[in-house]
């Protein structure tokens, strides 16, 4: 079966992207997946290598520069040329919201027999929508999921945001999977790490996002300079690139906290830096499930997380919720009182075999892709 996957352009920066490598990887290797990239951006080269071992590849559509209607036109004719030279079993779109995914639909069903898989990742709550897009998102969940074979979601929320309340007889939810054994505490990776950044005997915070303004990293760095009043030698560890990096470092050194907070930008291979931290805070003003958040839990770290965060995101019995109507300093003292260093960081199995193991997540997938060409 061949598979081509669209709206994963961001592997290894971007949470959508990385969930649909992911489970590309673990869907069997009967399934051969092509990926689009948009925009030329640069896959790591693992991921690069891991594709051509399964005979996949990598079509770059090179658009983003391209004024938008001329971006849109050239992107039909992309997708003719592709569709119609490759011979696709399915298309596999994931998207934050339907409007993302009309332009694809449109010609894959113009162009190839094709079946259509549309994914939706994002949720009302990590969107703000003006009316326009309410209006013309209600408008495409009355029509679009007529041309769809498989509406897929990563939890409820998001199903209801991107296709709405009815058509669930096309309905499937696939958690957003992660690999796990990456993410296991490694006591090893802890120590190199924390070597290198001179944090040895620091208690470490860390957040892994990009710098957008749902994130609340100002209110992350403010958080955090009231926890160094209740504990004792502390450091932040922030993980990510994005628009608001140059402010945030602005804003760290204005507040004199350049010594004792770490940007360090992208990363490709994040889970060893879980491994170096103590405690996970994730403020977020608006989310959905972060995978983020539920890497750090299999890695086992006391996680707070703000209650603009889905509830969904909770696999471990240590993780907490904070409204971010408290201040700064009841959320000091709130991580301060909720905090045991001491815990086992050995995973259970029950977490292990959980929904969000990226093997449970590509055995679902599979069987949609199998159900849907049958």
């Amino acid at each position: 079966m061949k598979v081509l996957i669209i709206g994963a352009n961001n592997i290894g920066h971007g949470g959508r992207s990385t969930v649909a490598y992911n489970i590309s990887k673990h869907i069997g290797k009967d399934i051969i997946c092509d990926f689009v990239n948009e925009c030329k951006k640069e896959f790591p080269k693992r991921v690069i290598s891991e594709i051509d071992a399964k005979k996949g590849k990598i079509i770059n559509a090179n658009l983003c520069i391209r004024p938008y209607v001329y971006r849109q036109y050239l992107w039909m004719r992309f997708i003719k040329k592709v569709v119609e030279k490759n011979s696709y079993e399915i298309v596999h779109i994931h998207c934050d919201n339907l409007q993302e995914a009309f332009r694809t639909i449109i010609w894959v069903k113009l162009f190839s027999d094709s079946k259509i898989v549309v994914h939706g990742h994002a949720s009302n709550f990590m969107c703000n929508i003006t009316l326009w897009r309410r209006l013309s998102a209600n408008m495409l969940r009355k029509v679009l999921p007529q041309y769809i074979d498989a509406c897929v979601a990563c939890s409820e929320e998001s199903w209801r945001f991107v296709f709405g309340e009815g058509n669930n007889k096309k309905q499937h939810i696939v958690s957003n999977g992660i690999e796990v054994e990456k993410y296991k505490f490694n006591p090893e990776k802890r120590e190199l790490i924390r070597n290198q950044l001179n944090i040895n005997n620091m208690i470490v915070f860390g957040n892994v996002a990009n710098f957008y303004q749902p994130k609340n990293h100002f209110r992350l760095i403010d958080i955090f300079a009231e926890c160094r009043k209740v504990f004792s030698n502390c450091a932040l560890v922030l993980i990510g690139e994005g628009e608001l990096k140059d402010t945030i470092q602005k804003y760290i050194d204005k507040q004199g906290l350049d010594s004792c907070i770490f940007l360090l930008g992208h990363i490709s291979e994040v889970s060893a830096y879980y491994s170096a931290m103590d405690i996970f805070l994730m403020p977020s003003v608006h989310e959905g499930v972060p995978l983020a958040g539920i890497e750090a839990q299999y890695s086992c770290l006391p996680c707070f997380f703000s209650t603009g965060v889905s509830q969904k995101v909770k696999i471990i019995d240590s993780t907490e919720f904070i409204s971010l109507e408290l201040t700064n300093n009841e959320w000091a003292r709130f991580i301060y009182e909720h905090t045991d260093l001491n815990t086992n960081r050995n995973v259970q199995e029950e977490i292990i075999n959980s929904e969000y193991n990226i093997l449970n997540s590509s055995k679902a997938m599979r069987a949609i892709y199998q159900n849907i060409t049958q």
